[in-house]
């Protein structure tokens, strides 16, 4: 229902070229009624279908302010489902001054009948709603989708919120859940992870409750859903998705390219998550099926995880695949493993050059430049990287991985009482944090260098040899 201070301030713009007595006469009230009605009181259903036919009020723009104030400057079709919304407030006000408490009484069959007529009316108005709101909600949907293929982030923003206005009067389930499946992406676009989860919640709670996945969106709607998991850092959790998504798979489904796309994005979690062969032949078993944009993108996981078996130098890596942003952020994270100048100038280089980024607060350029600094002997590279963060990332999502940039950029200068105290930081952030192999790596390999003892150097010691015998070939020779 409409908010009864928004319904009073339109009714004073309506006073302010005509007089209260001019309302009152051509809506069949008094003065001190009109007035009261702009001073605050509670405005009834009747009053609003008066204005409407006494004055030509467009009621779209009287109910909700969208639009013009009168029918006179608006569409016919328009105007059609402006007088529908109309009637739909008056058939629910209709019901709401039913004196349910007079069901016990003598006359309670009537006020059934008559519960149950508005009840209908408000049936059949929805649907003269949805009638015409269903194509306008369509048309949108198709465009937002079409904006969010060319990541035009704008134009999303503007469509998405014109489209959320349009479904409150539109009830077509599959143009609903395209929509909700849409504004997921929107928020991931928007680095707005949280939200972006609850509409993927959303989605996949169908298939669930199903047993089976119905249609290719859905199982689509799990793999975006694990992606922003992954993206997340949860990756323990992101792989019970995949594999709650997986046992969903019939025969005819498991032959859908989400279904590829999910075991693909299966062996790319397990590959993060030490488990590299395993990762490595799903990705193999199921890359070539995965097509178009997410194919290409596929493959760039697939280079990553050939980086961390060793199964492809660095230099190597350069002419594989696409260049694009995955392909500059994954060259970056193991030039940064090497911790020398002339791997991360030139992979600094190419991400600057040769990639088209999408906005946003990009980590790992930003560490290569200040671990730069510190290789040059800046001994404040990491104060001034965290303030550089700070700048762009809130104090609250500050967490283990930055303390492991800061703790290295300290170790390369020589700070090694202020990287000592940020590694017991970043161990008391990986007690309630997931992290993924190369994160680990560095938290341990600072732990080794900085020569710190007992139950931190007794875990790294563990881990780098679980993590050689596991096949992640990049991270030997730690512990020589």
């Amino acid at each position: 229902m409409p908010n009864r201070n928004d319904l009073n301030s339109r009714l004073a713009t309506l006073a302010e070229d005509r007089s209260l007595s001019d309302i009152a006469r051509r809506t069949g009230t008094s003065v001190a009624n009109v007035s009261r009605y702009i001073s605050g009181t509670r405005i009834p259903g009747e009053f609003c279908a008066a204005l409407v036919r006494g004055l030509g009020v467009n009621p779209s723009w009287l109910l909700t302010g969208e639009g013009s104030p009168f029918l006179s400057d608006v569409t016919e079709g328009t105007a059609q489902m402006a007088g529908d919304v109309l009637e739909l407030v008056e058939a629910m006000n209709a019901v709401t001054h039913m004196r349910l408490g007079a069901l016990t009484g003598k006359h309670h069959l009537k006020v059934l009948r008559e519960l149950n007529d508005a009840l209908l009316r408000y049936e059949e108005l929805r649907a003269r709603l949805n009638a015409h709101s269903a194509p306008i909600f369509k048309q949108l949907v198709d465009d937002l989708g079409a904006a969010l293929g060319k990541l035009d982030i704008e134009r999303a923003h503007d469509l998405r919120k014109a489209a959320s206005q349009v479904e409150r009067l539109c009830d077509e389930p599959e143009l609903s859940r395209r929509f909700t499946a849409q504004q997921a992406h929107c928020e991931v676009l928007d680095m707005n992870n949280d939200a972006a989860m609850e509409y993927q919640r959303t989605l996949v709670r169908e298939a669930i409750c199903e047993g089976r996945m119905i249609d290719p969106s859905v199982c689509e709607n799990f793999v975006r859903m694990a992606l922003i998991i992954k993206d997340a850092g949860r990756y323990a959790e992101a792989l019970r998705i995949c594999d709650s998504a997986i046992a969903l798979l019939d025969e005819e489904s498991n032959q859908w390219q989400p279904a590829y796309a999910l075991k693909f994005m299966r062996g790319s979690i397990l590959a993060d998550s030490g488990r590299l062969y395993e990762g490595l032949q799903a990705m193999q078993v199921n890359g070539p099926f995965v097509e178009g944009r997410r194919g290409r993108a596929g493959r760039l996981m697939q280079m990553r995880a050939m980086l961390l078996g060793g199964l492809l130098e660095l230099d190597e890596a350069y002419a594989y695949g696409v260049n694009a942003e995955p392909k500059g952020l994954h060259l970056l994270e193991f030039a940064l493993w090497t911790e020398q100048r002339e791997p991360i100038e030139k992979a600094l280089a190419f991400f600057d050059r040769e990639v088209e980024v999408l906005p946003g607060v990009l980590g790992l350029p930003l560490q290569a430049r200040f671990v730069l600094q510190a290789l040059q002997g800046n001994r404040k590279a990491g104060a001034e990287y965290l303030d550089c963060l700070l700048e762009s990332v809130p104090q609250r999502q500050i967490g283990a991985h930055m303390y492991v940039n800061q703790a290295t950029m300290y170790r390369l200068v020589g700070a090694k009482a202020k990287a000592r105290k940020l590694v017991a930081r970043t161990d008391d952030a990986l007690k309630t944090e997931q992290a993924e192999v190369m994160q680990l790596a560095r938290h341990y390999r600072n732990v080794l260098r900085l020569n710190i003892e007992g139950e931190p150097a007794g875990r790294a010691t563990r881990f780098f040899n679980d993590m050689e015998q596991a096949g992640y070939r990049c991270l030997a020779g730690e512990l020589n």
